[in-house]
Parts: structure tokens; C-alpha cells; sequence
């Protein structure tokens, strides 16, 4: 739950102590005495030097990850939650369907801001109705590192602090412009489009500098038009791979759901946890839910209906289990409820694609794709709502069929109608002894339910070097619609020698 108010004017009140941002006497936000802020400003500060520190420090450092060892069953096939799977002991995407034991973690005390050891992040409790009371001291805690992508590194100076310091007056936050914020390769991630010219790029799983693999906590924007990555300060969520991220412009949060987390003792476990991250000041808060809350998955999809309040669960993995159940959480209430449904639903499967699709009066989710042990899928599915009832549609399809695939991405076209798959590979077939990553994009016309294999391939989009390519073959990665195609950043490719997790902007163009 929710701290109560001065407990949590306490913990802001230790967080603005602890960081220390200088402000021009126009733009300040503070109620400090003069004093204290020229003592933040001396370069030599504890603060100061922690704000050099990062420059040198590899971004994403966290603890490396283990290996995944054998996960005990603790949601086995008589716990009577349910669901239904598939009870075959699971060799799933490497590590992607691993589940863990559920070790659930509520809310976190706010650790000290300070400290240099590697430490989980830290989860901030902000209610959202609560915003308007301590706004101005929550701005104070919370700046972004921003810079274009091109831009070069410049040394910190101690004479210069107020020229590095920008104060963006339309969104009212600090920007430092000194580093080149770019995400690290990964895969895993969710991007999520927040406004006409933002996107979120939120955790995943790559490598740290000395190649360990690990699982990112990290939150970066995007801006599409001016190609141009940021990163918020003190912005870190839960580190987690093959979750879900949902947003809700009207409330302007990011709803992450599931996913794998790093599990000290065991490398990884898979969680049931909800955050939600505030896009407008960049806090992560736990939400109180309740109801009937559904198991810890990853590889599942979590998307809201149009027109809804509605975030519906399908699919997922854990423990080497795959389940095909439904869960939907009521945005507004935070109440988890599991809705009957008629027709037969889809197999049970992870890392499929499911794309919201208006219709009048109704609304649809469009499954596609996905993998179990045995195989991979390429079948299309439909679940259809009016809000009260709950039915499965499984279409006829026709056209041009692309081959089963898991680990895709799937985006709505502008027409409100026709989706867009690319990429995703099919772990059952295999290249020279390596799994078949497939480059291709297929577009699926859901007013008639035709396949169209799109004959333009991904181009670099940007000014990313031609070198800095990883080519259209990709899994694992994430796509937005932008006015100019379809944007998809990340993923990796095991079919070449040289590349592994890509960090590249490729854009597709419907043909």
C-alpha cells in the first residue's frame, strides 16, 4: 500500500537532500537557504563527484547474471489457480522461458542515493493522485542526461556547471547535455510510444563491459524527430527481460507487468509484480492491486483494449509451464479479474504478438505466432469484446502465409486495420546449426483476414553509420509506428558470427 503522507514528505525530502542540481535564482524550485545550494554547487562535493562518477561507470551496470538454475515448481499442476498448460518440461527460447521460484517483493525502502556498490534500484512509492501535492518537490529529484545521438563526450569542468545545465521550460525538467546516452544492445526490452515524438525503452537483456549478460533496469527516451536519446536521472525500475509495458495517455503512466527479474541466489526468477512509471515526472510507484492477481509468466502480452480501461494478460511461461489464461486489470481501480470466455482459445504459448484492433462497438485483440516446447506458430486468433463478454475467433486466413515464428513484433498500421509482423525466429528449424532469424514483414489485412509479404526489407534509420547495421534479421525486439514506417530497435541475430545483441534503429515501410 501506499506510504502514508508524511512518511512519504520524509522520503522526498531525504531524496532532494541527496540530490543536488543547480538551478539558475530564476528557475529555482527549491525552499533551501542560499547556503546550502552554493554548497551543492562546490564541484567537490559528494554529489558532484558521484555526477562524474556515472560518465565513467558502463551503462545498465548491474549485478551480472547468473546462470538459470533448476526452478522449483512452486505453482505446479495441482495448485488449482486455473490455468491451463502445457505440463511438459520446457526447453524454452535459452533463457527465455526459465522461470524461477516466485519470491514476491512488495515495496522497497528508498536506499541512499550515495552509495557506489551495485545495488538494485531503488522503487520510489508515488501515488498518482498524490502528484499534485509534492510536484514541486518531486521536480526537484527528478533531471534527465540528455544528448544527440552524434554528439561527443565532453570532460565535466568546474568552471562551466551552469553552461551544462538546461532547463526545458515545456516540460520542466534538468537536461545534462554532456553524454552520449545510447542503450546498450539487448534484446527483451519493451518500447512503448508515450506522445506523437517519444518513445520509452524500458529493461531487456544484453551484455555488461566484460561481456557478462546481465538484465537491465534502465529507462531511456527517444525522440523521434530529432533522433535523439535521453536517459532520466534516478529514473531505474525492477530489473526485467521478456516483460510487458502498456500506457495509458490519459493518465500518462507505463504499466510493466511480469517478466524475468535477477534472483541472487538463483540467476533469474519470474515475477508477478506491477509497476507503474509517472512519464510525467518519471517515478516508478507500485499501484495496490487486488482481486484475483495472475501467476508470475514471461514472454506473455499485455495490451490495452481501445476505448478501455481494460489491460488483458494472455499467454506466457514459467517454470517450463506455458499457459494460454486470460487476466484483465481494470486501470482505474487496480483490480485484477479472470472474465470467462467463450470459443476455443489458442494453444498455450509465450512470446507471441497481441495487436489491439478497433471495431465498431467492439473491440479486438489479434494473437499471433508464439512457441511451446515442441513448435512454433503461425496461427492468427481473435478475442472479441464489448466489455461484457469475452468470445475467441479463430479466422480463416489466406494470402501469402508467413512461416511460424516466436519473438516478432507486431504494430497496427495508421489505417487502424492492417498489422505489420517482422522479424522473430523459429527455434525448431535451423541454419547451419544455428536457430533461423528471420528478416522478412508480412502484413495481415484484418478487414478480410489476407496475408501480403511486404517486398521492402528494413533500412538503418538515422544517422547511424552504415557499420553500426546489424541487419533486418532480428528477434526479441521492439517496434513503434512513427509517421515515416515502422521503428524497431534492439533484438539479436545468432545466425551471424559477429553480431549477437543489435542496438540499432531499423524502419520499415509498408509496400
Amino acid at each position: 500500500s501506499f506510504a502514508p503522507k508524511r512518511k512519504r514528505k520524509d522520503l522526498l525530502e531525504k531524496k532532494k537532500n541527496e540530490t543536488n542540481v543547480n538551478l539558475p535564482d530564476s528557475d529555482k524550485i527549491t525552499d533551501e537557504p542560499s547556503e546550502t545550494r552554493q554548497a551543492e554547487a562546490d564541484p567537490k562535493s559528494p554529489t558532484k563527484k558521484k555526477a562524474r562518477s556515472r560518465k565513467e561507470e558502463p551503462e545498465g551496470d548491474e549485478p551480472p547474471m547468473q546462470q538459470a538454475s533448476q526452478a522449483d515448481d512452486d505453482d505446479g499442476d495441482g495448485d488449482g489457480d486455473g490455468e491451463t498448460v502445457d505440463n511438459e518440461d520446457a526447453v524454452s527460447i535459452e533463457t527465455l522461458g526459465e522461470g524461477e521460484e516466485e519470491i514476491e517483493q512488495t515495496s522497497k525502502d528508498v536506499k541512499s542515493s550515495q552509495s557506489h556498490e551495485h545495488e538494485t534500484p531503488v522503487k520510489q512509492q508515488m501515488p498518482h493522485d498524490a502528484q499534485n501535492n509534492d510536484k514541486m518537490n518531486i521536480l526537484e529529484v527528478c533531471s534527465f542526461q540528455e544528448v544527440t545521438s552524434s554528439q561527443d563526450e565532453v570532460p565535466p569542468s568546474q568552471s562551466s556547471i551552469e553552461e551544462r545545465i538546461v532547463v526545458d521550460s515545456t516540460q520542466t525538467v534538468v537536461t545534462d547535455a554532456r553524454k552520449h546516452i545510447r542503450p546498450k544492445p539487448r534484446w527483451g526490452h519493451t518500447m512503448t510510444r508515450i506522445s506523437n515524438n517519444r518513445a520509452i525503452l524500458y529493461g531487456g537483456q544484453g551484455h555488461l563491459e566484460d561481456f557478462e549478460e546481465t538484465i537491465f533496469n534502465d529507462v531511456h527516451i527517444y525522440n523521434i524527430e530529432e533522433d535523439m536519446w535521453s536517459k532520466p536521472i534516478n529514473c531505474e525500475g525492477l530489473a526485467r527481460q521478456w516483460h510487458s509495458t502498456t500506457y495509458i495517455p490519459e493518465r500518462q503512466l507505463l504499466i510493466s507487468f511480469g517478466g524475468e527479474t535477477l534472483c541472487p541466489k538463483r540467476g533469474t526468477r519470474v515475477t508477478q509484480e506491477v509497476m507503474v512509471l509517472d512519464t510525467e515526472i518519471f517515478l516508478w510507484y507500485p499501484p495496490t492491486c487486488s482481486g484475483d492477481v495472475p501467476s508470475g509468466r514471461s514472454g506473455h502480452s499485455a495490451t490495452v483494449l481501445t476505448n478501455s480501461t481494460s489491460m488483458v494478460v494472455f499467454g506466457g511461461v514459467r517454470s517450463g509451464r506455458w499457459t494460454n489464461t486470460m487476466a484483465v486489470l481494470d486501470t482505474l481501480s487496480w483490480k485484477w479479474v479472470a472474465p470467462k470466455t467463450q470459443g476455443d482459445a489458442p494453444r498455450p504459448r509465450s512470446y507471441h504478438s497481441a495487436t489491439p484492433v478497433p471495431r465498431e462497438g467492439k473491440s479486438w485483440l489479434v494473437i499471433f505466432g508464439g512457441n511451446n516446447k515442441n513448435q512454433s506458430f503461425n496461427t492468427v486468433h481473435c478475442l472479441e469484446t464489448d466489455g461484457k463478454t469475452w468470445t475467441w475467433i479463430n479466422p480463416v486466413v489466406s494470402g501469402d502465409i508467413p512461416a511460424p515464428r516466436t519473438g516478432h513484433s507486431a504494430t497496427l498500421l495508421s489505417d487502424k486495420r492492417t498489422i505489420l509482423i517482422h522479424g522473430g525466429w523459429d527455434t525448431m528449424m535451423d541454419v547451419e546449426g544455428k536457430d533461423m532469424v528471420f528478416g522478412d514483414s508480412y502484413l495481415l489485412d484484418t478487414s478480410n483476414w489476407t496475408w501480403t509479404k511486404n517486398k521492402v526489407d528494413s533500412e538503418l534509420f538515422g544517422d547511424d553509420n552504415e557499420e553500426n547495421s546489424k541487419g533486418p534479421k532480428r528477434v526479441g525486439h521492439c517496434s513503434i509506428l512513427t509517421s515515416d514506417g515502422v521503428l524497431s530497435f534492439g533484438g539479436r541475430n545468432t545466425e551471424r558470427d559477429d553480431v549477437e545483441f543489435c542496438d540499432d534503429l531499423q524502419i520499415i515501410r509498408k509496400t
